[in-house]
């Protein structure tokens, strides 16, 4: 059984998580997303600034809230729009019928590398 005091531990243990998770999931000043068309980079958006592109017709990549996604697309199933938003260093998202990627990574000097 548990007691009072570990119940108050795993609680707090919990909420030290949560608060964790909730502040690393926004992107850090910096960040930037590189897109991708055909294996060429033809793109690149800061994080910060709110923005549309449409790198192929029809595909339309958004940022806002310091994160870029898929706000629309011509391919048939839709995957990379229900992919949702990439906003930390090292995450991608891909529309595979279009071959447009996008990669989020940071313009920093000094960035490992992982993200270049």
């Amino acid at each position: 059984m548990l007691k009072k005091a570990d119940a108050l531990i795993c609680a707090a243990v919990l909420c030290a998580g949560l608060i964790f998770f909730a502040f690393s999931r926004h992107a850090k000043p910096g960040d930037v997303c590189e897109v991708y068309v055909d294996g060429a980079r033809v793109q690149t958006m800061d994080l910060s600034v709110p923005a549309v592109y449409e790198p192929r017709g029809g595909v339309i990549i958004e940022i806002s809230g310091g994160a870029a996604f898929f706000a629309a697309s011509t391919c048939p199933d839709k995957v990379c729009v229900r992919a949702g938003r990439v906003s930390n260093q090292g995450q991608t998202a891909v529309c595979l019928p279009n071959n447009v990627y996008i990669a989020i990574v940071s313009s920093a000097p000094g960035a490992d590398a992982f993200s270049r």
